[in-house]
């Protein structure tokens, strides 16, 4: 019944329950562990969640997408995907990252290339980044490429594929997300 209540409240009056007594402190502490756990969010991408958030600080990468917004927002979206925005330093690592972790590399094109291949091809191109369209969802936003990156899941219920996109960019990756998420339409 707790969590229904504090459900219906925005974080910053869930924070402040908590000077009321030590009794609704814990219960608020208690809330917190459960509705903000990292490791809930992640459990479906990963059995290893400390492993993934070990190559994400390795690497320098961030997630974003819907997956923070998820998070922040105590809500669930079925068959989202985990976009992971890294510079090219860190691509080739956490790519093979993945696939040491069961996911295979899928081209966006009917090429049978192995994401080494395609890391390597997007390397030697990368001196110019391509910048998307505001068609295309973006406006601007440097990016150099996406992988495609998926895990087929068998569960009870469903068989489903398990979607991460590594983005690839030429500015550090917290300042394209920012960029991309603060830009205005025009």
């Amino acid at each position: 019944v707790i969590d229904q209540i504090f459900q219906l409240l925005p974080p910053d009056t869930i924070l402040h329950l908590q000077l009321l007594s030590k009794t609704v402190q814990h219960v608020v502490l208690d809330y917190i562990q459960r509705a903000w756990d990292l490791g809930s969010l992640l459990q479906p991408f990963f059995s290893n969640v400390v492993s993934f958030r070990r190559i994400l600080h390795e690497t320098q990468a961030v997630v974003s997408g819907s997956q923070p917004i998820q998070f922040f927002s105590r809500s669930h979206y079925d068959d989202s995907d985990l976009d992971i925005y890294v510079q090219i330093e860190g691509a080739l690592a956490l790519g093979q990252w993945l696939q040491r972790h069961h996911y295979m590399y899928r081209p966006h094109d009917s090429s049978s290339l192995t994401f080494y291949e395609a890391f390597l091809r997007m390397a030697v191109a990368r001196s110019k980044p391509t910048f998307l369209t505001a068609q295309e969802g973006y406006d601007d936003v440097p990016i150099t490429a996406v992988f495609n990156f998926h895990k087929t899941q068998t569960g009870s219920e469903r068989h489903r594929s398990q979607l991460v996109q590594i983005i690839v960019v030429s500015e550090p990756p917290l300042q394209c997300i920012l960029q991309f998420h603060s830009s205005t339409s025009h």
